[in-house]
């Protein structure tokens, strides 16, 4: 985990809570083809601080990502949310050469 989020009352009062306290998870991402590693690193929220807007920097969370192969590329589509909140976006892509595409940015 890399540091702790407070989401203010505003985004959580609908279920009567007056704060939520969460964390920003890391995934350590290994890239390897033919026993040869392409790409290894950690992706933080910080990765993706350049597309977001100033709500999802102070307070969304990097969340788990979903995985799907398809076209040569590998998309992992990373959703940094504000918790208990429908406000979120985030996608990276990882071609198979081990570059980094942020998609739609």
């Amino acid at each position: 985990m890399d540091s702790a989020i407070k989401v203010p009352k505003n985004y959580v009062d609908i279920y009567k809570l007056d704060s939520f306290v969460t964390h920003n998870f890391v995934t350590i991402l290994r890239l390897e083809k033919n026993n040869k590693t392409i790409i290894q690193r950690r992706v933080y929220k910080r990765d993706f601080e350049k597309f977001l807007f100033q709500q999802l920097k102070k307070y969304g969370a990097l969340l788990c990502p979903s995985l799907d192969l398809s076209n040569g590329t590998i998309d992992l589509d990373y959703s940094i949310s504000i918790p208990l909140t429908d406000i979120g976006t985030g996608i990276m892509i990882l071609n198979r050469d081990g570059t980094i595409v942020y998609k739609d940015h």
